[in-house]
């Protein structure tokens, strides 16, 4: 059995408007704040991967990778057994 922290990850996501608006209303856009929560995959000095669903067999679903430079702050929550 492998164990995979259970992180809570907090982060900022690029935004945008593909509508045609105003040049003032475009300055106001900002990246957006990010909470998620999942099984810490993977780990790297440039991104990390984690996945909110994690199956008995080995499958994991719902999978985000994110640029470490987007990364605020991990807080490990806790560890779960799965087995491979």
């Amino acid at each position: 059995m492998k164990k995979y922290k259970y992180v809570e990850v907090k982060w900022c996501d690029a935004t945008g408007n593909s509508a045609v608006i105003d040049i003032d209303e475009a300055m106001k856009l900002k990246p957006a704040k990010v909470t998620s929560h999942g099984y810490l995959l993977k780990e790297t000095n440039d991104f990390i991967i984690i996945c909110s669903t994690m199956y008995e067999d080995g499958m994991v679903s719902e999978i985000v990778c994110i640029p470490k430079k987007w990364v605020l702050k991990i807080t490990q929550i806790r560890k779960k057994k799965v087995v491979k």
